[in-house]
């Protein structure tokens, strides 16, 4: 078949996804509309909308997130699994939901991601959305700490302290200050950090 045929076969079942009042039936033609995208189409980013639209429409949205992210590794395309949490996080879901989800989540993709830096940038934005959340600046500080990224925990830190309550704040100033003396080596970098959290 033509590549066209395939794009054809692909918007199909789109819709036919979307016509259905079955969620079971209708998430089966996403995740197969999505494996085609990867498989015939070679674009992921197609895959990881119709597996996105899985996730926001379904019953039980962590049990459909992971079986996005077993057809992204199965497929060969495990690098877009944070690329999908990302997005998916933004969605319109209750608070303890979201928590849940990426409690869950966040360490399955994280690891999927091969290059260290890449995994840091994509984290750094994660955090960057959801400045308190402390699973994902945990996930962003080990990363960071074992790559040595210290570029984007400091971008981290700037983005979360701010946010924080004031008797969490000295915290958060001790521990970048501290990386600043010893890690980066940087004394006056430290001493402004140290000051802030007086």
């Amino acid at each position: 078949l033509s590549l066209g045929a395939w794009r054809e076969l692909v918007d199909l079942l789109g819709e036919l996804a979307g016509r259905t009042e079955n969620t079971d039936l209708a998430g089966r033609f996403r995740r197969f509309a999505a494996r085609l995208a990867l498989q015939r189409l070679e674009d992921p980013e197609r895959a990881v909308g119709f597996l996105l639209t899985e996730v926001r429409l379904a019953n039980d949205p962590i049990n459909a997130a992971q079986e996005a992210v077993d057809l992204l590794v199965e497929e060969g395309a495990a690098a877009y699994g944070l690329d999908l949490l990302k997005m998916a996080v933004e969605l319109d879901l209750q608070d303890d939901v979201r928590a849940a989800f990426l409690e869950q989540m966040l360490p399955v993709v994280a690891a999927l991601e091969p290059d260290a830096a890449a995994r840091g940038r994509k984290l750094g934005h994660l955090a960057a959305l959801y400045p308190v959340n402390d699973t994902i600046f945990g996930a962003l500080q080990e990363l960071c700490t074992e790559n040595a990224l210290w570029d984007v925990l400091g971008d981290a830190y700037e983005a979360r302290i701010p946010h924080l309550g004031d008797g969490e704040k000295p915290d958060d100033y001790l521990a970048w200050g501290q990386i600043q003396a010893e890690a980066l080596d940087d004394p006056d970098a430290a001493e402004a950090t140290f000051r802030k959290g007086l």
